[in-house]
Order: structure tokens, then sequence, then C-alpha cells
């Protein structure tokens, strides 16, 4: 028997599955999303809301695959695209989901929120070049975001770019003095740059701000050890290692010293 088109059935279709999904009835809604794309299988809006059920169901794969049959039908359409990213983000798929983002700002590069999705993952993906170009590109627009500083400043860390790391922080550190996690940012960020005292002092003062901070402890122990103060990197590494800090208690197992 010869498929039947029928646009306007599609329509009633997509409209009752639409009432069945806000009522909470997902399998009713599916089959009545299903049922408007047999009507009329180039109805974007079908694969579309299959997409959003399957998805919110938690049904990742199906989601995927209606979004790409409604991406196959209007290619050109850039929230499709971030709609897929959303899916593959929550499947663990982050180059896919990078991927699909760059897509869709490429079909619409004045929507600024996906460079921050973009950039987030890049971060996840240890693609950092593209995410400061990201957070640059965020930042000329919301200065006044001072996240966005703290993150670029991470990835400038990764790339060893220590002064512009700093600098980064400085600016997130000035407007919100209270976060250790951003001294002890600066912290390895200075000690990257060789200036060991006043790295201790940032991780000092991370300590001040949070004294179960692990990392921060262990950080500074670090530096204690390197610059030839033994005792003081033993304190320091005895209670991050209480703390769980895997370094410190690996440091100390490998001096025989108990914790």
């Amino acid at each position: 028997m010869a498929q039947v088109i029928n646009p306007e059935f599609a329509k009633v279709y997509l409209r009752r599955g639409d009432s069945f999904r806000d009522l909470g009835n997902y399998g009713a809604a599916i089959k009545n999303y299903i049922k408007a794309s047999e009507f009329y299988p180039e109805y974007k809006e079908a694969y579309v809301n299959l997409g959003n059920v399957y998805h919110e169901i938690g049904n990742h794969e199906e989601a995927i695959s209606n979004y790409t049959k409604a991406i196959a039908i209007a290619p050109q359409c850039a929230k499709l695209y971030i709609d897929r990213a959303a899916v593959q983000g929550s499947l663990g798929n982050h180059e896919e989901e990078a991927d699909d983002f760059s897509r869709a700002i490429t079909l619409n590069p004045d929507d600024i929120s996906t460079y921050g999705k973009r950039a987030a993952v890049c971060m996840l993906l240890g693609r950092y070049e593209q995410a400061v170009e990201d957070y640059t590109r965020l930042i000329a627009l919301k200065p006044e975001f001072y996240w966005f500083y703290v993150i670029r400043g991470d990835a400038h860390e990764a790339l060893g770019r220590y002064k512009e790391a700093i600098d980064d922080y400085n600016v997130f550190i000035r407007a919100y003095p209270e976060y250790p996690e951003t001294f002890n940012s600066r912290g390895k960020a200075l000690a990257g740059l060789g200036t060991y005292q006043e790295a201790i002092e940032d991780f000092t003062r991370a300590i001040a701000l949070n004294p179960d901070f692990a990392e921060a402890c262990a950080n500074r122990g670090k530096l204690y050890e390197k610059t030839g103060n033994h005792e003081k990197a033993v304190q320091d590494f005895r209670i991050a290692a209480r703390l769980g800090n895997i370094s410190a208690q690996s440091f100390l197992d490998s001096q025989s010293i108990i914790w």
C-alpha cells in the first residue's frame, strides 16, 4: 500500500502529541509524533519533538537519531545542532558535542551563548586554544562576568602561559577576593613562573579562607619541599593527606612518614 502524504493530518497528530507530552504521557506523545512523521516524512517539527521527548525520558540514542533526521531536513537551522549537542553531552560524547556547537556557531555567529557552551566543552577536551578564543569573545561582550576570566586563566595555565593566567586571575580576585580556589589557581601559575615565595603566599591565602582545602595544602607542601623546607612540607602533606589528597599521601608513603 502506497504511503499517504497528508501534512494536515500530520499537524493534527503533532498537536495531539504536544497535549500528551504536557500531561506527562510520553508514550502516547511518542506514538502521535511518529504518526505525524509518517503522514509527512519531511515534517521537521515531528522529529524535533520526538528528539525532545526521548531526551527528557533519557533515551539519548533515539533523541540523537531524531535530531539528525530533523537536521537532514533543515541543515541550516542552528538550534537543531545545539539540541543534538546537549544530548551528545549527556552521553559523554564531548567531541561530537563540540563539533555540533561549532556547526551552530557557523550558522549563527551572533548567538553568544553557544560560544560559552563550546568553550566549556573545549575545556573538558583539552582544546585550550579554542577555549581561550571563545572566552576572549565572551569577555569582550560581557567584561563584568568575572568567571570568564577564571576559566580563561585555567586555559592559559594549562597551555603554560602563566603570565596571562595570572593576569586573568588578578581580575577575578580584585572583584571577588573571598574565593580560595582562585588563590590556589594563581599560586600554581606563580609556581609555573618560578616565583615560589609569591606562590606560597597565595596557597597560604587559600588555606586561610578554607582550612580544609586539601589541594592548596598539598601545593604549598610541594613548594616547601622544593625550596628546602622539609619540615613545613611534611606538615602540609600530612594535613592534605588526612583530607584525602592522593599526591600528599603518595609522597608521605614514599618517605615512610606516618600521616
